[in-house]
Parts: C-alpha cells; sequence; structure tokens
C-alpha cells in the first residue's frame, strides 16, 4: 500500500509523524513523507521518500513575532498551498495520514476519494469522551469556534476551487471521523466512568542515533545530576529574558542546569562549572541522567521525559500545552508552574523546590515509566491502527 504522510508545523508535529513514516515502511507499505522544504534533508538521511509542500515554519520572517495575526496568516497560506500543491503528490495513493497544520489536506483526499486519518498528540480525553466535563465541552467549543473564524474563509474557498461543497465545522473536517489518539495510556486522565471515543495507540517514538557529546558527558560527571529546561521549537521574543531567568531560578534552588538553545536561540550566561548550554541533545539520553525535566508541554517531550521516569515542570506557552500541563499536575509527575510569559526565577524556584522535595513526584515518575516499558510500541500499535482495513474515511 502507498500511503502518503503528511503533516506541517514544528519538529514536535513532524518527528513522530516521521517515526510512523518509517514504521510504514519497515511493515512493508510504501510510504512518501511530504512536509516543508526544510524537513527534507532531515527525513532522505533517514531513508523516507520525500516530498517539499508548504512554507517553514522555522526562521520564516513572515511571521515576525509569532502574533495571532500573523500566524493565522501563514495558515491560510498553508491552506492554498497544500490545495495546490498535493494533488499531483496523492495522485495513485491509497492513503492519507496528516497531522498539525494541515487544513488543506482532507479537501484534497476527498476529491481524489483517497482514505484519510488524522492522527493527533492532544491529550486523548479533549477528542472526546463518553462523559465529557463541562470544561472539556466549552473549551474545545472554544477552540472549534476561533478555527471556523480565522481558518473557515480560506478552507471553503480551498473546497470551492477543487468542486467540493461547503465544509462549516473547520475543526472537524481537519480531523474527521477516523481521528487516532496518537498518545499513551499511561499519561491519559479520564472522568469517572468515561471511555475514549477515538482509538488510542501510544505515542511513536523516532529512535535516534548517536550519544551525547563529549561536553555533555563532562559536565555530568562533573558533578550532582543537574535539571534540564528546553522549549523545542518554541519561538520567543524575549528568548534572553527566559535565559536569566533560568539560569537564576537554577541558583536559587541551588542546582546545576542543563539548557537547550532551541529554535529561539535562547543564550544565557551563567557560571561554567554549574550551567551548560547545548543545541540539539538526545533526549531519550539525557533525561534519565537529569533530576527534573523544564520544558512547554509538548507531547513528545511530555512522553520522552515519562519514559525517562522524571519529574516534568510544564510552562506552556499555548495551545494543548496548557492541556499537557494540566495532566501532568494531576497525574503527580511535577508541581503547577505558570504559562512561560507570566513565569519569574521565583515562581520557577518554587516550582523546582517542590518538585524535587517532594519525593512523591519521583515514586509517580518511576511507576508510569514501569508502565510505558511494559506497554506495546507506539509505532507499531499506530501503524497497525492506520493500516486497519475498513476504518479510513474520506
Amino acid at each position: 500500500m502507498r500511503v502518503a504522510v503528511v503533516v506541517s508545523g514544528s519538529r514536535g508535529d513532524v518527528q513522530p509523524m516521521l517515526a510512523l513514516a518509517i514504521g510504514l515502511e519497515t511493515a512493508g507499505h510504501d510510504a512518501v513523507f511530504c512536509s516543508s522544504p526544510d524537513n527534507g534533508e532531515w527525513v532522505r538521511r533517514l531513508g523516507c521518500a520525500f516530498e517539499a509542500i508548504g512554507e517553514p515554519l522555522r526562521d520564516n520572517a513572515s511571521l515576525g513575532g509569532w502574533g495571532f495575526g500573523a500566524f493565522n496568516r501563514f495558515i491560510r497560506r498553508q491552506i492554498d498551498l497544500q490545495i495546490r500543491q498535493l494533488p499531483r503528490i496523492l495522485h495513485g495513493c491509497d492513503l492519507v495520514i496528516a497531522s498539525g497544520l494541515v487544513w488543506g489536506v482532507r479537501p484534497v483526499a476527498e476529491r481524489l476519494g483517497i482514505p484519510y486519518r488524522y492522527v493527533a498528540f492532544i491529550p486523548a480525553d479533549f477528542l472526546g469522551t463518553t462523559r465529557d466535563p463541562v470544561s472539556v465541552r466549552l473549551v474545545r467549543g472554544l477552540a472549534d469556534r476561533y478555527a471556523d473564524l480565522a481558518y473557515g474563509p480560506a478552507l471553503r474557498r480551498g473546497r470551492a476551487d477543487l468542486g467540493l461543497p461547503r465544509a462549516d465545522n473547520v475543526m472537524r473536517q481537519l480531523m474527521g471521523p477516523g481521528t487516532i489518539a496518537a498518545t499513551d495510556p499511561a499519561l491519559t486522565t479520564l472522568p469517572d466512568g468515561g471511555r475514549l471515543r477515538a482509538p488510542q495507540t501510544g505515542y511513536p517514538i523516532l529512535a535516534q542515533d548517536g550519544g551525547l557529546s563529549g561536553p555533555v558527558h563532562r559536565f555530568l560527571a562533573a558533578g550532582p545530576p543537574p535539571i534540564y529546561a528546553g522549549f523545542g521549537s518554541m519561538p520567543m521574543s524575549d528568548r534572553a529574558r527566559i535565559g536569566r531567568l533560568l539560569v537564576e531560578a537554577a541558583e536559587r534552588v541551588p542546582t546545576r542546569l542543563i539548557m537547550a538553545r532551541g529554535w529561539a536561540g535562547i543564550t544565557p550566561s551563567g557560571p561554567a562549572d554549574r550551567t551548560l548550554l547545548v543545541d540539539d541533545v538526545p533526549h531519550s539520553l539525557l533525561f534519565p541522567r537529569v533530576t527534573a525535566v523544564i520544558h512547554h508541554g509538548g507531547a513528545g517531550t511530555i512522553a520522552t521525559a515519562a519514559r525517562a521516569g522524571v519529574p516534568q515542570i510544564v510552562l506552556p506557552v499555548a495551545a494543548d500545552q496548557l492541556l499537557w500541563r494540566d495532566r501532568i499536575v494531576r497525574l503527580g509527575l511535577g508541581a503547577r508552574a505558570p504559562l512561560l510569559r507570566m513565569a519569574s526565577a521565583s515562581s520557577v524556584a518554587k516550582a523546582i523546590t517542590a518538585t524535587l522535595a517532594d519525593p512523591s513526584f519521583q515514586r509517580r515518575a518511576s511507576q508510569i515509566a514501569a508502565r510505558l516499558r511494559a506497554a506495546p510500541d507506539g509505532v507499531t500499535t499506530t501503524v497497525a491502527e492506520i493500516t486497519r482495513p475498513g476504518v479510513a474515511t474520506a
């Protein structure tokens, strides 16, 4: 079976979908990975066929300071580009799986009569349960309304260009009836008596080659285990403030700190014996050697830190990251922390101290890590669900 894997977004969107593309190839299918041009070298290096679509998210000058207006204009352009570029790429495919900012993909699959499934990395209960609490229904309703206002006109124009009927609910059109919750049951909280409506398969982890660099090894060996702080592909207009904030918070605890530059290019200044700045580092190798992970609440970092059995402190930026922070706190994996834009050295130090001082957080992290190690591999189970006959719909 020829499967198109289509994703638009940050590394947190792309990496698990790349794991699924490799998993599809391993299972004997023919996968073509469709994403922004800047991902081409990475994808091809891992042996996948690649087709460039849309614009890159990283270092995109049109996004400016990442305000809502600029971001919404970016997504509307992606809808137009996806609808114009994908008919040629998807021609001859038997199945389309998609994730991220891909409102233009399902209309093309529908026009070509190709089955389509969306892979979601948001908390599984947010996709719907048999007993949704009022708070979840309200937040989901607000998200639906926002998407309708921001992206509805662009989607309707694109569908009209393809000769398709109008679609009014933008989020429902994006996800479709076959949405897969590619998240871990061990990290899922459900209302009493509630059951998930979407099939849940487990988070697909991309195997990473290589090891920790010499500077990281030397820093780890030079003192007690540090904490890690990184915000992945989150952009920040105040990156200097964030760097200073984290260094000062670590000094207040006190603890040593490994900090990732990330897409924002954080450049903190701190004592060389207590602070190490790193670029790309394999989380699966580093996290088991730290005492806590401070991050923005991306699904991939959540899953990797949980597998490492380490407490987490989530400083969310936007969207589903706020939902993941809530789940981490409810699961007892770390103390509650503020939004990143509202954080101070004092509030972050308080969250670190509370997390490290309470042994229940480490016990709970170890318990959940054991459950995750005993669970089926997320790539294998998600690939099996994706390719299950009679489920996918256009």
